[in-house]
This record gives C-alpha cells, structure tokens and sequence, in this order.
C-alpha cells in the first residue's frame, strides 16, 4: 500500500562480520525524508566503525613511521579515553602530528579542545590553557575554517570563560558543518544547558544518542545528561545520570559536584556525605564558594542552587581565599 519499510545493514566485506542493522519506516509520500534518515543513520554509524578500523590499522605500523592523519588518529582513540594519562598520550601524538603538518587544523583543533578539557578535570592551569587554545583555534580556522574540531575547541573555551554566545555560535557552526557528529550535538547540548535552556539541552543529547549509540564519545552523555536535567532543576535524574557518569570516569570532579548537590536537594544526606568525601579524594580543597566561581553555568541562579545543594549536603562555603587558585586549577 502506502507503506515503506527498509531495512539496512552494514557488514564487513572482507570478513562477511555483521556491525550493524536499523530498520525505517514510513509513508510513501514522506520518502525524501525517509531518505534523509537513513542517509543520517548510515553515516552516523559509520563514522564509529570507521574510526575503529582505522585505529585498528594504524595500531601495528610503528610510531616513528606514523604521517600527520595516522597521528591524529591515534591522538582521538586516547583522547576518547579522557584519563589523565590517556588525554597527554593524546597530546603527545597531536604535537607528533603537527610536526609533520604545522597547518593540519584538525590536529590543532583537536589540542585546543583536549587542553581546555584537561583543565576542567584539574590536569592542568586554566589560564594557561585558554591562552594556547585561542592560539591554536586561530590558527586552525585560518588554515580551514570548515574543519570540526577548532569549533568544538571553541565551545569548550566559552564554557569555561562563561560566554553562551560564543559557544552557542561555534558549536551551532560545528553542528551546521557536521551534521552527524555525535560530539558536535552533544556539546551543543551542554552549551544549551549552561544557557538554562533545559528542553533544547535534552533535544540535542538525544537526537546525539540516537544518531550513534556506538560513539567513541558516547560514555559522556551521562554527564550531559546530568548537567541538562540540573538546569531544568530535575534533581532526582540528575542524581541518577551524574551517580552513572561517575561510575564511568571516576577520576573527573563534575559527576560528584553534580551528584552530590543533587543529593542535597532532595535530602538524601548520607549519600550526599560519602559524594563529598569521594570528591575531597578528588579536590581536597573544594568549597562551595570557589566552585561557585569555576561552575560553567552561565545563569546566576543555577549557580546558586548547585551551590545551595552541596551546601546542604555539608559542603563548607570556603576553604580560604589563599586556595582560589589552586581550586579553579582543580575544578
């Protein structure tokens, strides 16, 4: 009749291993945009697979015969893993690139956006991070200014400057660009959350969920997720996806300060003084009020109700302004 069911897979050629199957359907007269979203889901799970093989391959070629693409390749696999020494082997393989191609722009994106993301986590100085990002963006736009990365890298540079303009516009631009990256929505969720925008946040994470449930980046959207459903000041689901992502990457401070004020809001103290006492494991020197000054939330009043959280949760408001620092560094 009028209906339209197509069922798509993707097998491996040479060794015939099934990656992948999705089933659409719809009206036949709808059957452009039938089209358009098998075209999205193709790509989208493509990318993954592709990514995976090639890392694959490069795995057994030695380092010191790696070209400027194979040490990029590489560099994203580690940084993928964004563990303290997995994000410096990253850096390490991205400077390898450059020195082979001082103009590739995705390398020089991509260690713009890897330096800003390390210190957020506290493995590295803030400041100092921001002004070589800048450096690097710049110089990659004028290089390529339809290249992915540098704007991911600037999305990050406005989160931690607090500017929800110029991370709406770069990864808005890096959405426009890349229409099926994962990593391109899912930040631009983030940005949507940090903006108070909680409905538009929550739209962007999925359709990023949907668009490739086997992302190299996927193991972040719990954490989005946690920092969409604060915003719509949803405590209960923020305390369940911030408790999951920090199951996911124990060693990141975000999960807990998310997790724990969350617990605050909805009274459940004794969790919430274990989620402090694992965040002090973290950042020995947090208090409420500087990480009210490095919090990435642009509206002042989500400010204060994630520090209301954790100071209910027990949180003490400052460990003394000789600390501030040394704080910013580590939140």
């Amino acid at each position: 009749g009028r209906d339209l069911r197509v069922l798509c897979e993707l097998v491996e050629a040479e060794t015939g291993r099934h990656l992948w199957a999705e089933r659409f359907e719809g009206k036949v007269e709808h059957i452009f945009g039938i089209q358009d979203e098998i075209v999205t889901g193709i790509v989208g799970r493509l990318g993954p697979e592709l990514l995976a093989a090639e890392v694959a391959r490069v795995a057994l070629k030695p380092k010191q015969n790696l070209d400027a693409w194979e040490c990029v390749v590489r560099a994203l696999y580690h940084a993928a893993q964004q563990s303290e020494g997995e994000t410096s082997t990253a850096l390490a393989y991205l400077a390898r690139a450059l020195v082979n191609d001082a103009e590739d722009a995705r390398a020089l994106g991509m260690r713009a956006w890897i330096l800003v993301f390390r210190a957020f986590q506290g493995w590295g100085e803030m400041p100092e991070a921001l002004v070589e990002a800048k450096q690097l963006i710049a110089s990659a736009l004028a290089v390529d200014n339809t290249e992915l990365w540098p704007y991911l890298a600037q999305g990050m540079v406005g989160y931690a400057i607090r500017d929800n303009e110029l991370s709406m516009a770069a990864l808005t631009r890096a959405v426009e660009l890349s229409p099926n990256s994962v990593n391109a929505h899912g930040l631009l969720g983030v940005a949507h959350a940090f903006g108070g925008r909680f409905e538009a946040a929550l739209s962007s994470i999925e359709y990023a969920r949907r668009l490739s449930p086997r992302d190299t980046f996927l193991s972040d959207f719990e954490l989005y997720n946690a920092f969409a459903y604060f915003a719509g000041g949803r405590y209960d689901v923020t305390l369940q996806y911030a408790l999951q992502a920090h199951r996911l990457r124990p060693g990141h401070a975000y999960p807990l300060i998310l997790a724990a004020s969350a617990a605050g809001h909805l009274n459940k103290l004794d969790l919430a003084e274990t989620l402090l006492n694992d965040l002090k494991g973290l950042a020995p020197i947090a208090s409420a009020d500087l990480i009210e000054m490095s919090s990435p939330y642009v509206l002042e009043g989500d400010r204060a109700r994630l520090i209301a959280g954790l100071v209910r949760a027990g949180m003490a408001r400052t460990s003394g302004p000789s600390n501030a620092r040394q704080t910013r560094k580590t939140l």
